[in-house]
């Protein structure tokens, strides 16, 4: 009787023992399938120089992570766990191109890099005339006022230069095309403020031209007459220079460009076998 009584408990602990097994081993087959050995994850981020970048934000499967490093030996670096088997890794940081995602798996440490190109804008500039129409051919430079290099183009048949890609800072923008005044102006192109894309419209006005026409009693042309030009200053003053002397061409014409609006000049013009002239003239700007 008491030997059959331990025989029966004998059996029921065997079963739980049996039991307790299989529950454990079913659920060891569930949670090997599903969860992957951790690793670690160092994310390193540099720009496009090559300098470590810091404050960039990094995400592991969308979820953020922190933000790379700023000083000591860990600059530029972010260190992470991956718990997945197959992780995302972005990186994102404000006035910055990231590249694209990387994929990631588990086992061992893991180590990712990524170069962050900085925004820049497209600057246009747009030339035009005292009508409003693009000026062909006007040499456009943009010149650094830290002295970093000069960027040059020319427009074209709308009167329009781009440079591309154009770094943030403080810039002496020049204008030039022969017959026409130089336009010389500070611009400062700031990407968070300005965005990708941005423009000048700069009116080109046709420099100061003094023309000179010389005919006879009959309205002939007269070819070879001598021009000379003084401002009347200098006109007036014992020893004054002239500023110009030369000869008409063979329509008569002579064209002096090193003048100023609202200046009064003395032309003097002589000719063989005729009376030398004198005529004052105030150059406007009509």
């Amino acid at each position: 009787m008491g030997c059959s009584t331990k025989g029966v408990v004998f059996v029921l602990l065997l079963a739980s023992l049996l039991f307790l097994i299989g529950c454990s081993e079913e659920d060891g087959s569930i949670t090997g399938a599903t969860v992957a050995e951790q690793s670690t994850l160092t994310v390193t981020t540099f720009s496009e120089n090559g300098s470590l970048l810091d404050g960039v934000r990094v995400y592991v499967n969308e979820e953020f992570r922190g933000e790379t490093r700023e000083f000591g030996r860990s600059k530029g670096t972010r260190m992470t766990l991956l718990r997945r088997k197959t992780n995302t890794v972005r990186v994102d940081k404000e006035g910055y191109y990231a590249p694209g995602p990387t994929i990631v798996g588990t086992g061992g440490d893991k180590e990712v890099s990524f170069v962050l190109e900085k925004r820049k804008t497209n600057y246009v500039v747009v030339v035009e005339d005292d009508d409003e129409k693009g000026v062909e051919g006007a040499r456009v430079s943009l010149s650094s006022v830290d002295g970093q290099g000069v960027l040059e183009e020319e427009t074209d048949e709308y009167g329009t230069a781009m440079f591309k890609k154009v770094d943030d800072g403080n810039y002496s923008l020049s204008i030039s095309k022969a017959g026409h005044e130089i336009v010389e102006m500070n611009v400062s192109i700031v990407h968070s403020r300005r965005g990708d894309f941005s423009s000048s419209n700069i009116e080109l006005k046709l420099a100061p031209r003094l023309t000179i026409e010389v005919v006879d009693n009959e309205e002939i042309p007269m070819v070879e007459a001598e021009v000379t030009l003084f401002t009347k200053k200098d006109y007036n003053s014992p020893g004054g220079l002239p500023l110009s002397r030369w000869y008409t061409d063979e329509l008569g014409k002579i064209n002096f460009d090193e003048v100023e609006y609202d200046e009064s000049y003395i032309i003097v013009v002589k000719n063989e076998d005729y009376l030398a002239k004198v005529v004052e003239h105030r150059l406007r700007n009509n």
